[in-house]
């Protein structure tokens, strides 16, 4: 795969070589295909690269371990991923850091909330900050700069973001980049809704997912209507915005699911095995 934005990705790549680092961005310009682009760049280097989505384990800090040993074990088949309990059991001294690049996509996940698996704890945040003293290679995403974060221990708030990363804002797509995308997903430049296609692009807050969006849904006879096209392209985008609705809604939906589920199970359980099962909860943090 080529990649979206060529420049960007190889002068993201040689900053790792000093630099961890925090791209931030708005939702939808185009983040998870940086951090594609970057591993399929890394791994024609002959990097190893770790990738987990911090959305999806905020609250489960062993699945978290668990992904990134599952990875690991792709790595070094003589490493057992039940052993690996910590970061510091993850990056130790069998995974070879000069080789070695953790992206962790959606780092804002555990930010800014007290709603966190409390595992996320000092030792945590501190390791990560460590990553970089040891040679290994870190890429936090969020959508603003991580220090502008909360961050919060045991359900305390404990000031703002320290890590030692390198900010970067990833901009929205450029023209030429748009282009060259387009391109390569087999539109012609000489059709003459092209430019209007490029610049509705450009100007969409969501640039990336916009185009994403349009493109197995836009397809250019050899001759277009440019009143046609500005209509057709007004009706994506209501579709687009529609669609990041549904999603929003069914992710609302579904946590709501869950605290109801959990609601309703707590109400079953005897007040006096909740307390004991608290004291036996207490004694494992």
């Amino acid at each position: 795969m080529v990649a979206l934005r060529p420049e960007y990705t190889d002068y993201v790549y040689k900053l790792l070589d000093k630099n961890s680092l925090n791209i931030y961005a708005p939702h939808g310009r185009g983040q998870l295909r940086l951090l594609a682009d970057l591993q399929d760049l890394a791994h024609a280097q002959g990097d190893q690269v770790l990738v987990c989505n911090m959305k999806s384990y905020a609250e489960n800090y062993q699945g978290f371990i668990e992904q990134l040993a599952i990875q690991i074990e792709h790595i070094d088949p003589n490493i057992n991923a039940q052993e690996l309990h910590s970061l510091a059991d993850v990056f130790n001294d069998r995974i070879n850091p000069s080789k070695t690049l953790l992206f962790l996509n959606n780092f804002d996940a555990i930010l800014n909330t007290p709603q966190i698996d409390q595992r996320y704890d000092l030792d945590f945040f501190n390791h990560l900050n460590a990553l970089k003293n040891q040679g290994h290679r870190l890429i936090c995403v969020t959508e603003a700069p991580h220090n502008n974060a909360l961050v919060y221990i045991n359900g305390e708030e404990h000031g703002n973001s320290w890590l030692d990363l390198k900010k970067l804002e990833l901009q929205p797509l450029s023209y030429d980049e748009i282009t060259e995308e387009l391109l390569r997903q087999k539109y012609k430049p000489y059709h003459h809704g092209f430019s209007l296609l490029i610049d509705t692009i450009k100007a969409h807050p969501q640039s990336y997912d916009f185009l994403d969006f349009i493109y197995p849904r836009l397809k250019f006879p050899d001759e277009v209507d440019n009143k046609l096209l500005k209509h057709r392209l007004a009706t994506l985008q209501t579709e687009f915005k529609n669609s990041e609705k549904t999603s929003a809604m069914k992710t609302l939906h579904y946590g709501v699911l869950n605290l109801q589920k959990i609601e309703i199970i707590l109400r079953k359980v005897p007040k006096v095995m909740i307390e004991l099962l608290a004291k036996i909860l207490k004694k494992f943090k």
